[in-house]
């Protein structure tokens, strides 16, 4: 009868319904009990995500949820993730670092499913791979890397000197940064600066530098949306069974990058002794069980590329942002420079001149303007805007035991970087000096290399590498005009990705 009809309809849609209520149970459906403030906007199965929206905003919301609620808590779909706004107990984090507090695993896959290494493993495979990264980043071995550091910053001057007009400044910074990598890492000389190549069009020399930038910025995209899930549910389908690795193209960058990377190590030609040496040489020593794998050899060499080409040039486009926008500064620094490299005028006679600056030491001693300029944009321009982290064993935080994993916790580095304490929102590379003018260090909350063990390897090598081509620059220069954004137009902003880059192009001119 249509009654009884009527009835089993019910009772599948009431079967159905309940079928539908368990998955979105599972999946993050039923919000639990919180243990700290939380995050007003939560929906059934989306959590909090709804509002994030695409990986670009992360930073941004992160910084008005700090501002809004202080320490409190949110969900990514079924994760809850603890937004840990105090400085304090970040530090406080640092004492169980890397035993108890790693990074966050869901985030961390996404990095590793592209390239595994030393910046994304943890305990045990960590240790083994920082064993490998230590030698190559010594003070003694940096020193030796200073000749090749000067002449691919004159390469740098050339390139601006033949230019003729204004210098898009990312470009230019991703192009020093390349060829530095390239040839410290690996001993490979991509000459993206260098017109002593068959490459003679410049056209074509743009289009090879864009080459490495549009696979490599891929690269971070995709690590980006796998690491943070921006964009909702689609970019958690990498996850599925047999298909999902190749629906966002992390299979195909994967392919692409590993070609490069064996290219480049069958490289019987490598240029003198490098950084993947340096690991070759420590792999060969250890016993069989400890030894990397293809794998994570390949991975520890697109991670190298990739921290030291991305993270430099954005830091290095930003300094000359600020170079070129405040000419009382450019004046000190200008004047700073000259005196470290030897006082050539025209940049010729700096390579040899700086010859003299023999250590590390003796390099960052004698730039202590520039290497305030550095830790200041750093502090409000890095390219990492937080840290995610996780517990694999119980710790407490304010007053509240954190089981393992139970959340995702946010280190808000930029959000930190401008508490008052740590010097507030204003941008002025002056207050890292002294009444001496020497350079004093931030306080220990700027963060801007992380915090503990897990601080990054290379932080010396990319201060080196930053500051002295900044030097060469504003050694072989009169002026260093900023052509655009025009002092009319607004500041750029960040943008995210996996790293934060200028939303707009950054343009300057220099001038004999």
């Amino acid at each position: 009868s249509q009654q009884e009809r009527k009835a089993m309809f019910a009772e599948v849609f009431l079967l159905v319904g309940l079928v539908v209520f368990g998955v979105v149970c599972l999946l993050g459906g039923v919000k639990g009990k919180s243990k700290f403030r939380e995050v007003r906007g939560w929906l059934p199965f989306f959590g909090h995500s709804h509002i994030i929206g695409a990986t670009a905003r992360f930073p941004d919301v992160v910084e008005k949820w700090c501002e809004e609620y202080g320490v409190c808590e949110f969900r990514l779909f079924s994760q809850k993730v603890l937004l840990l706004a105090d400085p304090e107990e970040v530090l406080g984090l640092s004492k169980h670092r890397p035993r108890k507090v790693q990074r966050f695993p869901s985030a961390m896959r996404g990095v590793e499913s592209i390239f595994p290494s030393v910046f994304s493993s943890e305990l045990p495979s960590w240790s083994a791979q920082r064993r490998l990264m230590t030698p190559a980043f010594s003070h003694a071995t940096l020193a030796t890397f200073l000749p090749t550091l000067h002449a691919i910053s004159q390469r740098m001057v050339k390139v601006c000197a033949a230019g003729g007009g204004a210098v898009d400044a990312l470009n230019l910074a991703s192009r020093y940064a390349t060829d530095v990598v390239g040839l410290l890492s690996f001993g490979k000389d991509f000459h993206l600066l260098d017109d002593d190549d068959d490459d003679k069009s410049p056209k074509k020399k743009r289009n090879k530098a864009e080459d490495h930038g549009v696979l490599f910025g891929e690269a971070f995209r995709i690590i980006g949306d796998r690491a943070f899930g921006g964009g909702g549910v689609a970019n958690k389908l990498w996850k599925l069974p047999l298909i999902g690795d190749s629906l966002d193209g992390g299979a195909r960058i994967r392919r692409e990058l590993k070609k490069k990377v064996m290219d480049v190590i069958n490289d019987t030609n490598r240029q003198g002794t490098t950084i993947l040496d340096k690991m070759i040489e420590a792999n060969a020593k250890e016993d069989d069980r400890q030894k990397l794998d293809d794998l994570h050899f390949v991975g520890n060499v697109v991670g190298l590329y990739l921290a030291g080409t991305e993270t430099s040039a954005t830091t290095l486009t930003w300094m000359l942002y600020a170079i070129a926008k405040d000419k009382c500064l450019q004046a000190e620094l200008r004047l700073e420079a000259k005196k470290a490299l030897g006082g050539g005028a025209n940049g010729a006679s700096s390579s040899s001149s700086s010859s003299s600056l023999s250590s590390l030491g003796d390099t960052l001693a004698s730039l202590p303007r520039l290497r305030s300029l550095l830790t200041e944009t750093l502090r409000l321009r890095g390219p990492s805007p937080f840290l995610m982290l996780g517990n694999n064993a119980p710790i407490q935080v304010r007053g509240q035991t954190l089981e393992p994993y139970e959340y995702g916790i946010i280190a808000p580095q930029r959000w930190i970087h401008k508490l008052p304490e740590n010097g507030g929102p204003h941008f002025d590379p002056r207050r890292w000096l002294t009444d001496g003018l020497d350079y004093r260090k931030p306080p220990e909350a700027v963060i801007p290399f992380g915090f503990g063990a897990r601080v990054c390897p290379g932080r010396d090598l990319a201060e080196l590498e930053v500051c002295l081509g900044a030097a060469h620059l504003l050694d072989a220069f009169q002026a260093i005009d900023l052509v655009s954004p025009t002092a009319l137009e607004e500041e750029p902003k960040l943008a995210f990705s996996f790293t934060e880059k200028p939303d707009r192009p950054i343009r300057v001119a220099f001038r004999r």
